[in-house]
């Protein structure tokens, strides 16, 4: 499920030229959140 919303942010990301927005990633996948949370908390 986490993949299908991932493919679906990429495609309209590239369709503008972009990259998938870290933002709008970590709304749709918790695990990729909590990287985010523990990488920062290693610094």
């Amino acid at each position: 499920m986490t993949l299908n919303k991932y493919y679906r942010l990429l495609s309209k990301a590239r369709k503008k030229g972009l990259l998938v927005d870290v933002g709008e990633l970590a709304t749709i996948s918790h695990a990729f959140l909590d990287s985010l949370v523990e990488t920062d908390k290693k610094q």
